[in-house]
């Protein structure tokens, strides 16, 4: 069964915002919004949740710009509240936990946090041997930032592929930093962003992650996915977790797609 976020939010917000009466310029601003996030919602563009949530908190500071007295939990209420329901056609309809089984036998489903990555994007094949990717990253949690400051390296070290010749590397930020506390990078083939929350199934393999062997798992994954009825969206993304000195059986590789179209 599907859940959609916008029924839960809209159940939990009844009470206060029926308790409201807006004024007609503030139904007249809100509809203008809707408008906003409904084309949002069409384009399905990169962090679609995450930017309809925060423009809803935002809407509460805008209006009326100079008579904050008026933001409070009846008006706030009020705001969520109507635009949740107007849009609630259209909001994207988000799979949980709950819609998958409790195991299966060559992958998992796993629901993950926002992570806070640094990254590096590289327009040659995964493999290359003049890849460049690491080497930029780790000299930036090395300390080539802006306050000179050494980052924990954290484990896994993710790689998405884009296209048949473009891929982005991934350092996981280590859970204590914040967009905002992160030192920014001094190297400009470095970007710092956040993967929003997202529903992934998982398929986890040993061994050297060649070229080959990625391709075989991949290939493998997406058939367990379709025998199962399981919908991917985007390329898999590779996590490997160890060191070049663990042996080949024991290194520990992931596959994640993701299971919400954002």
């Amino acid at each position: 069964m599907k859940y959609i976020l916008s029924v839960c939010l809209l159940v939990l917000l009844t009470g206060i915002a029926t308790a409201y009466t807006p004024s007609s310029a503030l139904v007249d601003f809100l509809e203008t919004k809707v408008e906003v996030y409904e084309d949002l919602i069409e384009e399905r563009g990169e962090g679609v949740r995450d930017k309809l949530i925060l423009g809803l908190q935002d809407i509460t500071l805008q209006w009326p710009a100079n008579n904050y007295r008026w933001i409070g939990e009846e008006r706030f209420g009020y705001i969520f509240g109507y635009m949740i329901e107007r849009l609630s056609d259209t909001w994207p309809q988000l799979l949980t936990i709950d819609d998958f089984l409790d195991s299966y036998e060559w992958f998992t489903v796993i629901d993950y946090p926002d992570q806070l990555v640094a990254t590096v994007r590289n327009n040659w094949p995964f493999g290359q041997t003049n890849d460049d990717s690491f080497e930029n990253l780790a000299d930036f949690i090395f300390g080539n930032n802006s306050q000179n400051t050494e980052i924990a390296m954290t484990s896994p070290v993710t790689r998405t592929q884009l296209s048949d010749t473009v891929y982005e590397t991934a350092f996981i930020m280590p859970p204590w930093w914040t967009s905002d506390s992160l030192p920014l990078p001094n190297n400009e083939r470095v970007t710092i962003k956040t993967i929003p929350w997202g529903l992934k199934a998982v398929r986890r393999f040993s061994w050297w992650t060649s070229q080959e062997k990625v391709t075989a798992e991949r290939v493998a994954f997406q058939e367990d996915l379709v025998y199962y009825g399981i919908t991917r969206y985007g390329a898999p993304t590779l996590s490997q977790y160890d060191g070049p000195w663990v042996p080949a059986a024991r290194r520990r590789n992931e596959l994640w797609v993701n299971l919400n179209d954002w």
